[in-house]
């Protein structure tokens, strides 16, 4: 029986790449570069954001220039980073769901702390328990430490949590960090991706998702 639901944000719970490529190609303008299209944006969406902004310039080798560049990206972003951001349909109606079915919410994300709080606030509100992001205390994913730190915070064992996201990234990570892993085939990578990382359930949109767990909760 699971206690608790872990999400992904990126490509699980809302749909970002429209608002990461106008970011990034306005980056990008900066420096002279032409613009990018979401090929490239997802090439490196699921990494942590100095890897990924580095990901969507890779015309910048001159390690000196990246702190600035990740510093231009911040200054960019931080203050539109729920614009041209949506969830995915179904989505809200199923937090509503578990919340009130008294499972224990919360998010796994690689994408810096306080930006999914501000996403999850904005377009969750009230309804995520624990919005945890990538905090510099824990190693990125698929290291599995923020992820026990985090099953710890709920008050779950591991194998009491279901973890679901769009990449390969989150499935290594349910995996490494002994989850239930869930693939969202609705995300950002193909399901051969997602199936050889190790994904245990496959979900091709929020009703077959809000089934799954409806009987996990059950099992």
């Amino acid at each position: 029986m699971i206690k608790a639901v872990i999400f992904d944000v990126d490509g699980t719970l809302v749909d970002t790449v429209p608002n990461l490529t106008g970011i990034l190609n306005a980056l990008r303008a900066e420096y002279g570069f032409p613009p990018i299209g979401k090929t490239e944006v997802l090439g490196s969406v699921n990494l942590p954001t100095s890897d990924f902004v580095a990901g969507c310039l890779p015309e910048i080798t001159d390690e000196a220039e990246k702190p600035h560049m990740l510093e231009r990206y911040y200054a960019l972003y931080n203050d539109h980073v729920t614009d041209n951001t949506y969830p995915y349909e179904g989505i809200p109606e199923l937090l509503t769901r578990l919340k009130e079915e008294g499972l224990k919410i919360a998010t796994l994300s690689n994408k810096d702390d306080f930006n999914v709080q501000k996403i999850c606030c904005k377009i969750f509100p009230g309804l995520v328990d624990e919005p945890w992001g990538k905090n510099p205390a824990y190693p990125g994913k698929p290291d599995p430490t923020s992820a026990w730190a985090l099953a710890e915070k709920l008050g779950c064992n591991p194998e009491e949590i279901a973890y679901i996201g769009d990449s390969d990234v989150d499935m290594k990570t349910g995996r490494n960090a002994g989850f239930i892993t869930i693939a969202a085939a609705w995300g950002y990578r193909e399901l051969p991706v997602l199936l050889e990382a190790g994904a245990q359930y496959v979900t091709k949109n929020a009703a077959e998702l809000s089934e799954l767990l409806e009987n996990l909760q059950k099992a």
